[in-house]
């Protein structure tokens, strides 16, 4: 996390003029708070939070995966930065409420393994079902590829 925040406040400030794209991937971003004394917590809240509001601007994009959205996890409206919301499974109404709060009506069907709903920047509600990797190698291939481009 601090690595990739220098990285991004060089570029912020024209240090690092380089224009690739890079991407910080977080699995259980809310273990990782929850594992941290208050002090630090707040503090990699706050980085992710300037992060989500500023990075795209300059390449630095952010994933992250988590069983439970929720606020405070995602400090000065952070949650609410994600161009791109992926949910699977079945969503308690509270977290319908949380991701989805504009569409969380049409979220009715009932979802079996890797199938829930997209909501990426701006367009239509998705319901999305996430195939099944057959092939790990050449999975990695094509993720390799497509963050070289």
């Amino acid at each position: 996390m601090n690595a990739f925040y220098e990285s991004f406040q060089a570029r912020l400030h024209g240090e690092d003029t380089t224009t690739n794209r890079k991407f910080l991937i977080f699995d259980e971003w809310a273990a990782f708070v929850l594992s941290h004394d208050k002090k630090v917590s707040e503090e990699v809240k706050r980085k992710l939070s300037t992060l989500l509001m500023m990075g795209r601007g300059v390449q630095h994009h952010v994933i992250i995966g988590l069983q439970r959205a929720d606020a405070q996890l995602f400090p000065m409206g952070g949650r609410d930065q994600f161009g791109a919301i992926l949910a699977l499974g079945n969503l308690s109404k509270e977290q319908k409420l949380m991701l989805f709060p504009d569409c969380r009506d049409d979220m009715t069907a009932t979802n079996g393994c890797g199938e829930g709903y997209l909501l990426f920047d701006g367009e239509p509600l998705k319901r999305v079902r996430v195939p099944t990797v057959t092939n790990v190698k050449s999975l990695n291939a094509a993720i390799r590829d497509g963050l070289i481009r």
